[in-house]
Parts: C-alpha cells; structure tokens; sequence
C-alpha cells in the first residue's frame, strides 16, 4: 500500500503532495502547465488529451487527483 501525504511543508515551501511510489500517471504537471501557456483562450481536458496523445480519462484523472491553486500552477509556470 502506498501513502499520500497532500499540504506539507519541505525546506519552505508547501508541496502539493508527497507519493511513496513512482507515478504512472500519463499526464504530468509540467504536460499541464506547458499546456495552459500554449493554449490560453480554451484549454480543456480534451485538447489537452488531443495534443499530448493521451486519452481524456487520464487528463480527468490528474485534475480530480491533483488539488493544485492558481498559485500552485503560477509557481510552477515561474520555476519552469
């Protein structure tokens, strides 16, 4: 069984969450924020999924599983 730790605080800043394994997941933060400076005006899951080549259902499982703020997103746009 593996953990998720959501809201901690490392070396000064509060990660989004911490996992005990490596991710399988097939859409990635760094995918999602490249995204959103691409593509502005209309991102949605599905062109997102269209882009990347990836199916929707992993997109909608990133952002269900994922509690990001637009902070969270604008530090990672910024460190990028």
């Amino acid at each position: 069984m593996w953990s998720v730790k959501t809201n901690s605080v490392h070396e000064g800043f509060r990660l989004m969450r911490v996992i005990s394994r490596p991710s399988t997941a097939r859409c990635t933060l760094a995918m999602y924020v490249s995204f959103l400076l691409g593509e502005p005006h209309s991102p949605t899951g599905n062109r997102l999924a269209e882009i990347m080549e990836i199916s929707h259902d992993s997109v909608n499982r990133f952002l269900l599983r994922e509690d990001y703020t637009p902070r969270d997103l604008f530090e990672e746009a910024c460190s990028a």
